[in-house]
């Protein structure tokens, strides 16, 4: 799923393929319509963009709902053509494309949808590697009946609970916390209810740099001429020595600059809601 940031100016990118999975432009414009998954409630609306053949973006302001529906629509070869795409919606990016363009002058000429898609995979790492979101994220768990009063270990770092409803209706509640994310609720029902929260931490100096670096081996790929599944290197009078390769010997990224961090912010732990 792709993210797009609260606040500012944001892209939604789609494509249109044929049947050879080729892009293909659509006859006239797309269009596309947006519905707020949380709340049910309309969201932007307009004409898609067209960045290349076949790519369509469309062009979103602030938004505050953390997750956002968009249907496109256009005409191809004469057929209508109906697809979605789904955003989620975080508080803050752990770095702008400008600073990863900046960051290495090989990415002066790569496109937006590179650069964005890089960001993407670079803030699921972190998170999946360390147990740590370093964006604001909001998180929605559901439970069909349950008796609340009961310590809950909600994911780390919680920024604010939003909300709790109780048979689709938003029900007053007391929570303590406990080290940023065990929390105590005070909702006694045998009702469904559903907890909305947004938990995260901000990005800091040292997983900011190591974010930028991984990001730039997404988009640029390495250049060495070792094969990729090689872990080791022979070396004549000098022996064999280890590489730094996924998987192996408790590398992460095979960027040992990377790894080290990763290492550093590791705090998963098991029972979250």
């Amino acid at each position: 799923m792709a993210r797009i940031a609260s606040n500012g100016s944001s892209r939604v990118y789609t494509s249109i393929l044929d049947d050879e999975e080729k892009p293909i432009d659509a006859d006239g414009d797309v269009t596309f319509t947006s519905v707020y998954s949380l709340t049910g409630t309309p969201g932007p609306s307009g004409t898609a963009i067209r960045a290349t053949v076949g790519s369509y973006y469309a062009k979103l302001t602030a938004q505050m709902d953390p997750a956002l529906v968009l249907t496109f629509e256009g005409t191809v070869d004469g057929d209508d053509r109906v697809w979605t795409e789904t955003v989620e919606v975080v508080g803050k990016r752990m770095f702008t494309l400008q600073e990863l363009r900046a960051s290495d002058a090989s990415l002066a000429n790569k496109s937006y949808v590179a650069l964005s898609n890089a960001r993407d995979v670079v803030e699921a790492v972190f998170e999946n590697e360390t147990g740590q979101a370093f964006v604001p994220r909001t998180k929605v768990s559901s439970w069909r009946t349950g008796y609340w009063g009961e310590e809950l270990w909600l994911q780390p770092n919680l920024i604010a609970i939003d909300s709790v409803t109780v048979a689709d209706v938003v029900t007053s509640f007391e929570a303590s916390e406990q080290d940023g994310r065990a929390v105590t609720l005070d909702v006694r029902t045998l009702e469904p209810v559903e907890l909305v929260y947004r938990y995260g931490r901000s990005t800091e100096p040292d997983v900011k740099r190591a974010a930028l670096t991984l990001a730039r081996e997404v988009v640029l790929g390495s250049n060495s001429r070792l094969d990729d599944r090689a872990y080791a290197l022979t070396i004549p009078d000098v022996g064999t020595v280890n590489l730094s390769t996924p998987g192996q010997r408790g590398a992460r990224t095979g960027l040992p600059e990377v790894d080290v961090v990763l290492d550093k912010y590791d705090i998963r732990e098991t029972g979250i809601v």
